[in-house]
């Protein structure tokens, strides 16, 4: 019986690990924030990229959450630079849900005050 439930345990390791990562909000494996940065980067019209988060939702699906600084344009043409990054993030990342912000100028991080 002991060598059945050192089994059980062993087999069932990679789950407990996985739903940690997941309960965690862990940064999913293969994704490097840093590769994901570079690529929202090469996109014209983007000048800078901060504030991103990316978090495993369960453990075939990815989040992620930013704000993209871009150059002077129309609304029409903002939807169409968030749009390009969604699809990239989907494409090259397996980030299937996004949340990305708008902006003109660097602002400083957000600090709560009183």
């Amino acid at each position: 019986s002991m060598f059945i439930g050192i089994l059980l345990i062993r087999a069932s390791w990679n789950v407990v690990r996985e739903a940690m990562h997941v309960l965690l909000e862990g940064v999913p494996e293969g994704i490097d924030i840093k590769k994901v940065k570079n690529e929202i980067l090469k996109i014209s019209k983007i000048k800078n990229v901060d504030d991103i988060h990316i978090w495993a939702i369960s453990s075939h699906f990815a989040a992620m959450s930013c704000h993209i600084i871009i150059e002077d344009c129309s609304l029409g043409e903002s939807i169409k630079i968030v749009k390009e990054v969604k699809e990239n993030l989907n494409n090259k990342f397996n980030i299937q849900h996004a949340t990305i912000e708008t902006e003109l100028i660097d602002c400083p991080p957000e600090t709560l005050s009183d």
